[in-house]
């Protein structure tokens, strides 16, 4: 009945073994009257030894076959953590490149319309015209390298390299520098740089998505003077605002799966940072609240391989 409703395999096994254990007892418990009944053709002394160690492999099985299982589940929910991940770094991506566009695409149109007066008033000469084309293609070729840019950060990387750890926090604030310039934050980086081996592009989405979520923070609190520093020393790097900070009740939740304070967020940013620094830099993250605003501590081990 059980297995007919879920069809939950282990669930045949544990009857299976059960069986064969409640067999047994039966068989020692009434040995005398099976003796007499099957004595022409049935030896118990053997039958109980093969039964005893039967019913002890097949429980085993069963245990193996479910613990298998469990790992699959483990393995789908993480591979949808993944994806999710992507999906919203998708999002941002696309977000992040509309903010980078709009103003390029704003002066393109104010290009095309002094094109259009100087027309329609007759002042429109090749001098002038090769100067405002020169003046569209500069804009078009900014466009050109910003989707170079967005491509390079999000593309994956096989191979670890040397790199350096401002230029890959750089990098991170150049793909939002738009939103932040559209919020007046500031954005501000301090201490000596050093190097680490390592995916960097990895990392600079880990810095990217603390940024975002110190950006969003930051506007949803409608905060005067906003800014965002970033602290280098050493093998550690400190990313602090001044959001007012996380409430105390849920900052041991923000780093769990699925787990998120935003109206439209998908819960899985900080969980795959934190597991993209622990398992690919053997470091840590780890967030506390200071004065007026947070600060999320990325501490990296510069000895992993």
């Amino acid at each position: 009945m059980v297995y007919e409703k879920t069809r939950y395999k282990p669930i045949i096994f544990y009857i299976v073994g059960w069986g064969i254990v409640i067999f047994s007892f039966i068989l020692i418990d009434f040995q005398f009257y099976f003796i007499n009944l099957f004595k022409d053709f049935l030896n118990f002394e053997v039958l109980i030894h093969i039964i005893a160690p039967l019913e002890s492999l097949i429980l085993a099985f069963t245990l193996s076959y479910k613990m298998r299982i469990q790992e699959e589940k483990r393995i789908q929910s993480e591979r949808l953590l993944i994806h999710q991940n992507k999906l919203a770094a998708m999002g941002e991506m696309i977000s992040n490149i509309a903010h980078q566009w709009r103003q390029p695409l704003t002066h393109l149109s104010y290009i095309f319309m002094n094109i259009n007066t100087a027309f329609k008033h007759q002042k429109l000469n090749e001098s002038y015209l090769n100067a405002k084309t020169k003046e569209a293609t500069h804009q078009l070729e900014y466009m050109s390298h910003t989707i170079d840019d967005f491509r390079n950060f999000y593309s994956p990387q096989k191979d670890k390299i040397h790199f350096s750890i401002k230029d890959e926090i750089k990098k991170s604030i150049t793909i939002i520098s738009s939103t932040l310039e559209a919020q007046n934050i500031s954005t501000e980086i301090f201490g000596e740089n050093f190097f680490i081996d390592g995916y960097n592009n990895e990392f600079s989405q880990v810095v990217l998505n603390l940024l975002t979520n110190a950006k969003d923070a930051l506007v949803e609190n409608k905060i005067e003077n906003p800014f965002i520093r970033i602290y280098l020393d050493n093998n550690s790097i400190k990313i602090s605002d001044n959001a007012l900070g996380i409430v105390k009740e849920i900052q041991s939740k923000i780093f769990e799966p699925y787990y998120t304070t935003k109206p439209k967020g998908t819960g899985v940013g900080l969980y795959m940072s934190k597991t993209i620094i622990e398992n690919h830099f053997n470091g840590t993250l780890t967030h506390k609240n200071i004065t007026k605003g947070s600060c999320f501590t990325i501490f990296l081990n510069k000895k992993f391989k």
